[in-house]
């Protein structure tokens, strides 16, 4: 596994890129701005069953997150923090790349890497599934 610059970088890319850094820019805005707090559950996994989905507390932790409560993000729903702070990040990053034309970091991977990769993905989601059921926290 390794980090490599791409500095020819197409123009579909570059598109692509602005999208991306604009679909997290309004994700994060909203979560600064928009009252969500106010409004009640409505996760259909928990309204049907009575436990959370793998994403119930993930709306409130990027509320938290973005209002400086990190900690009180992580106990509300640990990966929904990691995915907040790292829109963050690659707001920052993608804006660096778009306007300052920076290189693109690729992370080129074996297929054997890849797989273990995909597992420790898939680890991660479930392990905080596992907190989110058990803490009850949506």
């Amino acid at each position: 596994m390794k980090l490599e610059l791409d500095r020819e970088v197409p123009v579909a890319d570059r598109w692509l890129t602005g999208g991306l850094g604009g679909v997290a820019l309004v994700a994060l805005v909203a979560a600064t701005l928009f009252p969500f707090h106010a409004l009640p559950t409505m996760c259909a996994f928990k309204l049907g069953t009575g436990h959370p989905c793998m994403a119930c507390g993930m709306t409130r932790s990027w509320i938290h997150v973005m209002h400086g409560h990190v900690f009180a993000a992580v106990l509300q729903n640990p990966l929904g923090t990691l995915l907040a702070l790292t829109a963050i990040v690659s707001v920052v990053y993608l804006s660096l790349r778009q306007f300052l034309r920076l290189p693109a970091v690729r992370l080129r991977t074996s297929s054997r890497e890849a797989w273990w990769v995909r597992g420790t993905l898939i680890g991660i989601v479930v392990f905080n599934w596992a907190y989110v059921w058990i803490a009850d926290v949506a």
